[in-house]
């Protein structure tokens, strides 16, 4: 149901809008380089939260673990939108 509502508002922001602007840009660099975003971000997360890699989950209070996770989430995500155009820079689609 997140995704569906995710999917809606993205839709809902596009159609209103008359021109891409920043954010939109980054959508379609994301958007043309998702199953490869998709895979990063889950090889990426898992090396930071799990005991395997960082395992930063457990080094940080309970109490900190929502919003330790919302800032990375969020450092990730910029990671993978500005990678992504830099990959679409050469390439016109992801790998």
């Amino acid at each position: 149901m997140v995704a569906f509502g995710v999917l809606g508002l993205v839709a809902a922001f596009s159609a209103r809008r008359p021109r891409t602007g920043a954010v939109g840009t980054g959508l379609s660099w994301a958007g043309r380089m998702t199953m490869t975003c998709y895979v990063l971000q889950n090889l990426i997360f898992s090396v930071i939260f799990y005991d395997f890699g960082l395992g930063l989950i457990g080094k940080l209070p309970a109490e900190w673990n929502t919003w330790s996770t919302l800032t990375v989430y969020v450092g990730v995500a910029l990671f993978l939108v500005f990678g992504s155009g830099l990959r679409l820079r050469r390439f016109s689609r992801g790998p």
